[in-house]
């Protein structure tokens, strides 16, 4: 079944979770980064991360809709 925007609950529930992820990695990204001493090797890997995740969700978005 389809809601408004015309996604199937499951699509947006995995939309939902992505969003939810990528939020999540720039909350740790941004706590990192108030460290005096932040691993920059994990900032690359996180933020490396949170780009994927935002790239799969705009790619998502435009084949659902």
């Amino acid at each position: 079944m389809s809601n408004s925007s015309g996604l199937s609950a499951a699509q947006e529930e995995h939309l939902n979770a992505l969003a939810v992820k990528h939020a999540s990695l720039k909350q740790k990204i941004e706590a990192e980064q108030k460290h005096p001493a932040a691993s920059q090797a994990m900032l690359r890997r996180w933020k490396a991360e949170k780009l994927k995740l935002k790239d799969e969700i705009e790619q998502k978005k435009t084949l659902l809709t």
